[in-house]
Protein backbone atom coordinates (compact mmCIF):
# COMPACT_ATOMS: atom_id res chain seq x y z
CA UNK A 1 0.00 0.00 0.00
CA UNK A 2 1.27 3.45 -0.87
CA UNK A 3 0.22 6.52 1.01
CA UNK A 4 1.19 10.17 0.98
CA UNK A 5 0.90 12.57 3.90
CA UNK A 6 1.24 16.25 3.08
CA UNK A 7 3.93 18.12 4.95
CA UNK A 8 1.37 20.63 6.24
CA UNK A 9 -0.21 17.98 8.45
CA UNK A 10 1.23 18.18 11.96
CA UNK A 11 0.87 16.03 15.03
CA UNK A 12 -0.02 12.42 15.60
CA UNK A 13 -1.36 10.10 12.94
CA UNK A 14 -3.15 7.14 14.50
CA UNK A 15 -3.63 4.81 11.60
CA UNK A 16 -5.20 1.36 11.55
CA UNK A 17 -5.82 -0.92 8.62
CA UNK A 18 -6.86 -4.52 8.28
CA UNK A 19 -4.63 -7.34 7.15
CA UNK A 20 -5.28 -8.65 3.67
CA UNK A 21 -3.87 -11.85 2.25
CA UNK A 22 -2.05 -14.71 3.89
CA UNK A 23 1.62 -14.51 4.83
CA UNK A 24 4.02 -16.83 6.57
CA UNK A 25 5.01 -15.33 9.92
CA UNK A 26 7.67 -16.40 12.39
CA UNK A 27 6.34 -16.59 15.94
CA UNK A 28 9.38 -14.93 17.53
CA UNK A 29 11.84 -12.17 16.80
CA UNK A 30 14.75 -12.39 14.43
CA UNK A 31 17.11 -10.17 12.47
CA UNK A 32 16.11 -6.58 11.80
CA UNK A 33 17.62 -4.97 8.68
CA UNK A 34 18.02 -1.22 8.34
CA UNK A 35 19.15 0.72 5.27
CA UNK A 36 18.97 4.26 3.97
CA UNK A 37 18.48 3.31 0.32
CA UNK A 38 19.23 6.75 -1.10
CA UNK A 39 16.13 6.99 -3.25
CA UNK A 40 17.90 9.32 -5.65
CA UNK A 41 20.96 8.15 -7.56
CA UNK A 42 23.58 10.55 -6.30
CA UNK A 43 20.98 12.47 -4.31
CA UNK A 44 19.40 14.27 -7.25
CA UNK A 45 17.56 11.92 -9.59
CA UNK A 46 16.71 9.88 -11.47
CA UNK A 47 14.99 7.53 -9.04
CA UNK A 48 17.37 4.81 -7.85
CA UNK A 49 15.96 1.48 -9.06
CA UNK A 50 19.00 -0.77 -8.68
CA UNK A 51 19.29 -0.31 -4.92
CA UNK A 52 15.96 -2.11 -4.46
CA UNK A 53 17.25 -5.11 -6.36
CA UNK A 54 20.41 -5.11 -4.25
CA UNK A 55 18.33 -5.05 -1.08
CA UNK A 56 16.23 -8.01 -2.26
CA UNK A 57 19.39 -9.93 -3.11
CA UNK A 58 20.71 -9.31 0.42
CA UNK A 59 17.46 -10.63 1.86
CA UNK A 60 17.56 -13.73 -0.34
CA UNK A 61 21.12 -14.48 0.79
CA UNK A 62 20.02 -14.80 4.45
CA UNK A 63 18.44 -17.91 5.95
CA UNK A 64 16.14 -17.39 7.70
CA UNK A 65 15.06 -14.13 6.14
CA UNK A 66 15.08 -11.05 8.38
CA UNK A 67 11.94 -10.71 10.47
CA UNK A 68 11.64 -6.96 9.86
CA UNK A 69 13.13 -4.32 7.55
CA UNK A 70 13.26 -0.55 7.95
CA UNK A 71 14.14 1.79 5.07
CA UNK A 72 14.80 5.53 4.81
CA UNK A 73 14.90 7.84 1.78
CA UNK A 74 12.38 5.81 -0.19
CA UNK A 75 10.87 7.52 -3.23
CA UNK A 76 7.18 6.73 -3.55
CA UNK A 77 7.66 6.04 -7.27
CA UNK A 78 10.49 3.66 -6.37
CA UNK A 79 8.07 1.24 -4.72
CA UNK A 80 6.40 0.44 -8.01
CA UNK A 81 9.62 -0.71 -9.65
CA UNK A 82 10.57 -3.57 -7.34
CA UNK A 83 10.55 -2.84 -3.61
CA UNK A 84 6.89 -3.29 -2.67
CA UNK A 85 6.21 -6.30 -4.90
CA UNK A 86 9.60 -7.84 -4.09
CA UNK A 87 9.05 -7.66 -0.35
CA UNK A 88 5.42 -8.76 -0.54
CA UNK A 89 6.31 -11.81 -2.61
CA UNK A 90 8.83 -12.76 0.10
CA UNK A 91 6.16 -12.82 2.79
CA UNK A 92 6.38 -9.29 4.17
CA UNK A 93 3.68 -6.83 5.08
CA UNK A 94 4.86 -3.51 3.61
CA UNK A 95 3.73 -0.05 4.71
CA UNK A 96 5.19 3.41 4.19
CA UNK A 97 4.70 7.03 5.22
CA UNK A 98 5.73 9.95 3.00
CA UNK A 99 6.14 13.63 3.57
CA UNK A 100 7.54 16.12 1.10
CA UNK A 101 7.07 16.01 -2.67
CA UNK A 102 10.39 15.95 -4.53
CA UNK A 103 9.68 15.82 -8.28
CA UNK A 104 8.01 13.69 -10.94
CA UNK A 105 10.85 11.15 -10.92
CA UNK A 106 10.90 10.48 -7.18
CA UNK A 107 7.38 11.46 -6.17
CA UNK A 108 7.18 11.73 -2.39
CA UNK A 109 10.06 11.03 -0.02
CA UNK A 110 9.68 9.00 3.17
CA UNK A 111 10.13 5.88 5.29
CA UNK A 112 9.11 2.23 4.95
CA UNK A 113 8.74 -0.66 7.39
CA UNK A 114 8.19 -4.28 6.39
CA UNK A 115 7.71 -7.29 8.66
CA UNK A 116 7.04 -11.02 8.61
CA UNK A 117 5.87 -10.93 12.23
CA UNK A 118 2.10 -11.09 12.93
CA UNK A 119 0.80 -7.69 11.89
CA UNK A 120 -1.72 -5.48 13.71
CA UNK A 121 -1.62 -2.09 11.97
CA UNK A 122 0.57 0.96 11.56
CA UNK A 123 1.10 4.30 13.24
CA UNK A 124 3.18 7.40 12.67
CA UNK A 125 4.10 10.87 13.80
CA UNK A 126 4.99 13.78 11.53
CA UNK A 127 7.52 16.03 13.21
CA UNK A 128 6.27 19.64 13.35
CA UNK A 129 7.80 22.07 10.83
CA UNK A 130 10.05 19.41 9.35
CA UNK A 131 8.93 19.19 5.71
CA UNK A 132 7.35 15.80 6.29
CA UNK A 133 10.07 14.03 8.28
CA UNK A 134 8.49 11.42 10.50
CA UNK A 135 8.72 8.36 12.69
CA UNK A 136 6.75 5.44 11.26
CA UNK A 137 5.96 2.09 12.90
CA UNK A 138 4.24 -1.24 12.34
CA UNK A 139 2.47 -2.84 15.28
CA UNK A 140 3.14 -6.54 15.62
CA UNK A 141 1.72 -9.26 17.87
CA UNK A 142 2.68 -12.86 18.58
CA UNK A 143 5.24 -13.79 21.21
CA UNK A 144 5.28 -10.17 22.35
CA UNK A 145 3.39 -7.12 21.19
CA UNK A 146 5.05 -3.89 20.22
CA UNK A 147 6.20 -1.67 17.38
CA UNK A 148 8.92 -1.91 14.73
CA UNK A 149 9.83 1.67 13.82
CA UNK A 150 12.01 3.83 11.63
CA UNK A 151 12.89 7.51 11.34
CA UNK A 152 15.24 9.79 9.42
CA UNK A 153 16.25 13.02 11.14
CA UNK A 154 17.60 16.21 9.56
CA UNK A 155 21.33 16.45 8.76
CA UNK A 156 23.84 17.46 11.43
CA UNK A 157 25.38 20.16 9.19
CA UNK A 158 25.01 23.09 8.81
CA UNK A 159 24.22 24.17 12.39
CA UNK A 160 20.71 25.28 11.46
CA UNK A 161 19.90 21.76 10.29
CA UNK A 162 21.45 20.33 13.43
CA UNK A 163 19.08 22.41 15.54
CA UNK A 164 16.16 20.96 13.57
CA UNK A 165 17.57 17.47 14.11
CA UNK A 166 17.73 17.98 17.87
CA UNK A 167 14.14 19.24 17.95
CA UNK A 168 13.00 16.22 15.95
CA UNK A 169 14.91 13.96 18.35
CA UNK A 170 12.88 15.39 21.22
CA UNK A 171 9.64 14.49 19.45
CA UNK A 172 11.02 11.05 18.65
CA UNK A 173 11.93 10.38 22.27
CA UNK A 174 8.45 11.44 23.37
CA UNK A 175 6.97 8.96 20.92
CA UNK A 176 9.28 6.13 22.02
CA UNK A 177 8.61 6.76 25.72
CA UNK A 178 4.85 6.35 25.30
CA UNK A 179 4.81 3.07 23.33
CA UNK A 180 6.11 -0.50 23.57
CA UNK A 181 8.98 -0.28 21.08
CA UNK A 182 10.59 -3.53 19.95
CA UNK A 183 13.06 -2.09 17.45
CA UNK A 184 13.98 1.26 15.89
CA UNK A 185 16.06 1.31 12.69
CA UNK A 186 17.08 4.87 11.93
CA UNK A 187 19.30 7.30 10.11
CA UNK A 188 19.60 9.69 13.04
CA UNK A 189 22.38 11.83 11.55
CA UNK A 190 23.93 11.70 15.04
CA UNK A 191 27.53 10.57 15.49
CA UNK A 192 28.20 7.71 17.89
CA UNK A 193 30.01 10.02 20.34
CA UNK A 194 27.49 12.90 20.36
CA UNK A 195 25.66 13.29 23.65
CA UNK A 196 22.28 13.40 21.90
CA UNK A 197 22.48 9.67 21.21
CA UNK A 198 22.30 8.97 24.95
CA UNK A 199 18.72 10.22 25.13
CA UNK A 200 17.50 7.27 23.06
CA UNK A 201 18.87 4.76 25.59
CA UNK A 202 16.69 6.30 28.28
CA UNK A 203 13.64 4.92 26.45
CA UNK A 204 14.44 1.34 27.53
CA UNK A 205 16.34 0.55 24.35
CA UNK A 206 19.77 -0.91 23.66
CA UNK A 207 21.85 -0.32 20.53
CA UNK A 208 22.30 -3.38 18.34
CA UNK A 209 26.10 -3.36 18.51
CA UNK A 210 25.99 -3.58 22.30
CA UNK A 211 26.15 0.03 23.44
CA UNK A 212 26.03 2.43 25.14
CA UNK A 213 27.97 3.90 23.60
CA UNK A 214 27.31 2.41 20.18
CA UNK A 215 30.18 1.07 18.11
CA UNK A 216 32.15 3.63 16.12
CA UNK A 217 31.95 1.42 13.02
CA UNK A 218 30.97 3.49 10.01
CA UNK A 219 27.55 3.11 8.43
CA UNK A 220 28.21 5.68 5.70
CA UNK A 221 30.80 6.10 2.96
CA UNK A 222 31.99 9.28 4.68
CA UNK A 223 33.41 7.03 7.41
CA UNK A 224 30.86 8.26 9.97
CA UNK A 225 28.40 6.35 12.12
CA UNK A 226 24.96 7.80 11.25
CA UNK A 227 22.64 4.76 11.27
CA UNK A 228 21.47 2.72 14.25
CA UNK A 229 19.20 -0.12 15.26
CA UNK A 230 17.89 0.07 18.81
CA UNK A 231 16.09 -2.93 20.27
CA UNK A 232 14.06 -3.27 23.43
CA UNK A 233 16.57 -3.96 26.21
CA UNK A 234 14.45 -6.91 27.39
CA UNK A 235 15.01 -8.66 24.07
CA UNK A 236 18.63 -7.74 23.36
CA UNK A 237 20.91 -10.72 22.75
CA UNK A 238 24.52 -9.94 23.79
CA UNK A 239 26.02 -12.98 22.04
CA UNK A 240 24.53 -11.88 18.68
CA UNK A 241 25.77 -8.30 18.21
CA UNK A 242 24.74 -6.14 15.30
CA UNK A 243 26.46 -6.52 11.94
CA UNK A 244 27.29 -3.66 9.57
CA UNK A 245 27.89 -4.60 5.93
CA UNK A 246 29.12 -2.27 3.24
CA UNK A 247 29.75 -0.27 1.27
CA UNK A 248 26.86 -1.35 -0.94
CA UNK A 249 26.22 -0.55 -4.61
CA UNK A 250 23.95 2.41 -5.42
CA UNK A 251 23.72 3.89 -1.94
CA UNK A 252 26.06 5.83 0.33
CA UNK A 253 24.83 3.97 3.44
CA UNK A 254 25.73 0.51 4.71
CA UNK A 255 23.30 -2.29 5.54
CA UNK A 256 22.89 -2.68 9.30
CA UNK A 257 21.57 -5.91 10.87
CA UNK A 258 20.64 -6.36 14.55
CA UNK A 259 19.03 -9.28 16.36
CA UNK A 260 15.77 -9.12 18.31
CA UNK A 261 15.39 -12.31 20.35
Amino acid sequence: MRRRVGSSLLGMLMLMIGLSGCHEHPDAGGWVFHLNIRGYSGGGGPVNVAVGLNLLASIDSRSPKPASITLNEVCSNQLGYNISSGLTSRGYIVQSLYGSYIDSSCGYFGNLVATRLPYAGYEGLLYPSSNGRNVFCLRVTGYVGGQICTTHLSPRDPPGERAKRNTQLGHLNGYLASRPILALGADLNILHNESQIDTVYSQGLKEGTGGPPPSSRATHTSGQRLDYIFVNALFFTPHMPGRIRGPLPNTDHYLYEAFLQ
